[in-house]
């Protein structure tokens, strides 16, 4: 038992205060003339975080004696992606030394990026396809997407960024709770994509299903299709446009399997709120649904397929529909 009249080493003090300290807040430090003016320049960037949150706050103070520029890349653990609008003093062409060394410091361990990767491609196309048609009947709503096929093998993404123009990355932040940019369609900025979530404490892909002549394979938060020798992702549970776990080290792709040769199932579960969502992905059209359940968030939702219907039980309720049903909807 420890009292209040005990008297302490100085290293319990290091051990139970400093050390945690230091990994919630870790300082970096780099001086070079950035821009070429024949002034040094300072980049410091330092992460800080909590159990839920986390992200680097990023300042480069010109050699010149010019203000600094400040950039903020904190966020939710629960989201894939974040958006960082580049500053106007970083636009001009003077400022490009500036504007790219404070990108290569955005995430830790990659550098930025031309192109996204297939799993960032296929969620990006779902943020920047046409709006949502709610539906009511069999789903809650119908989500355009685009169905990309590559060579095998599948390389998962780390986290890494890349640089939108406008007027994608307004396109991109208009369907994100926190729009960074909202009603400046001429922006343009950073998109931080944190794809290592994907196979994040040694998770590997697994194997959920294989019929029909597919494999269908599932990391913690997404899954992809093969057939033959390439690949296609069809989700990717980001945290905004596909709500994921609170927390991505969590797995948020509870259950995947292929439906028939040409629907998809996808049953996303977050555990601290019990919440239920399940999607059809039509492998011709590209286009996923979010089913309809009067009650798709009472745990626990079990899912059975029996003569060409899908049966869902949750809440003490039972719901059912056809597949070939299912398929209609998806393709009006």
């Amino acid at each position: 038992m420890i009292t209040s009249n005990q008297q302490y080493h100085p290293f319990f003090f290091f051990l139970f205060w400093v050390l945690p300290a230091a990994a919630l807040a870790q300082s970096n430090l780099q001086v070079s003339d950035f821009n070429g003016d024949g002034h040094p320049d300072t980049l410091r960037w330092e992460y800080s975080g909590g159990s839920g949150f986390g992200g680097r706050q990023i300042e480069l103070a010109p050699g010149n004696g010019d203000e600094p520029i400040v950039l903020n890349t904190i966020g939710s653990f629960g989201q894939m992606l974040r958006l960082i609008e580049i500053p106007g003093r970083l636009q001009v062409p003077s400022a490009r030394g500036f504007r790219e060394a404070m990108a290569s410091v955005l995430v830790a361990g990659e550098e930025m990026r031309e192109q996204p990767d297939p799993s960032l491609r296929w969620l990006l196309s779902a943020f920047r396809g046409a709006p949502r048609r709610v539906s009511g009947r069999q789903f809650i709503w119908v989500q355009p997407s685009s169905l990309q096929w590559e060579p095998l093998p599948v390389i998962l993404p780390e986290a890494y960024a890349l640089q939108l123009e406008a007027p994608v990355f307004a396109e991109v932040g208009s369907q994100m709770a926190n729009h960074p940019v909202e009603g400046n369609d001429e922006a343009s900025g950073w998109l931080i994509y944190y794809g290592h979530n994907h196979t994040l404490d040694r998770f590997e892909p697994r194997l959920a299903d294989k019929a029909f002549g597919l494999r269908l394979l599932a990391t913690r938060h997404g899954a992809w299709v093969e057939t033959g020798e390439r690949y296609a992702w069809v989700f990717v549970a980001d945290g905004q446009l596909f709500p994921a776990a609170q927390k991505l080290r969590w797995t948020s792709l509870h259950e995947a399997r292929l439906l028939s040769e040409e629907l998809v199932l996808l049953h996303t579960y977050a555990p601290i709120a019990g919440e239920h969502r399940i999607y059809v992905f039509d492998l011709n059209t590209a286009r996923i649904g979010l089913l309809l359940m009067a009650d798709g968030h009472s745990y626990p939702c079990s899912i059975r397929q029996l003569d060409g219907r899908l049966q869902v039980d949750a809440g003490g309720a039972s719901f059912s529909w056809t597949l070939a049903g299912l398929l209609s909807e998806l393709r009006e």
